[in-house]
């Protein structure tokens, strides 16, 4: 992909090399009833982005904590989500089936370079996944070209 910025009248071409990669895993569970209890389970393991009603219904986003931080790891990220679900207190775990959604989001960025990027989800994951019902789904963010406000001479 070419750009041309044009800022102070001064023309410039730049080749972007933007490859694809991993952003991270989102957990997204809905249900018709208050989701605290799970979010308060899972505690410091993951970062709470949304846990509260919404259009009437009740919504929980989380993103994994691994040693207290964000990861690119995909394989590390499942396995935090999946182990922090699976180590839920009794009372927060038996809500899981009740909820009307339960779904890792594996989030990437699609990036303008022709290789292809690959990520592969290991079959104990995904027999972990299936053990509890979730479904996955892949989330690839179109590219989006720099301000050229921002950019810099």
């Amino acid at each position: 992909m070419i750009v041309h910025v044009n800022p102070a009248s001064l023309l410039m071409t730049v080749r972007l090399s933007v490859p694809a990669s991993f952003i991270n895993v989102d957990l997204e569970i809905e249900a018709s009833f208050d989701l605290t209890l799970i979010a308060h389970g899972m505690g410091d393991k993951v970062f709470v982005l949304f846990c509260g009603e919404e259009d009437g219904r009740f919504r929980l986003c989380a993103e994994p904590l691994i040693n207290n931080a964000l990861s690119d790891d995909q394989a590390a990220c499942t396995e935090w989500l999946l182990s922090a679900l699976e180590a839920l207190p009794d009372a927060a775990k038996t809500l899981l089936p009740a909820c009307t959604r339960r779904v890792l989001d594996y989030g990437f960025e699609g990036g303008v370079e022709e290789i292809p990027f690959t990520c592969d989800v290991s079959p104990a994951h995904l027999g972990r996944m299936v053990t509890l019902d979730l479904s996955m789904r892949i989330s690839v963010y179109p590219f989006r070209e720099p301000d050229p406000s921002l950019m810099v001479e």
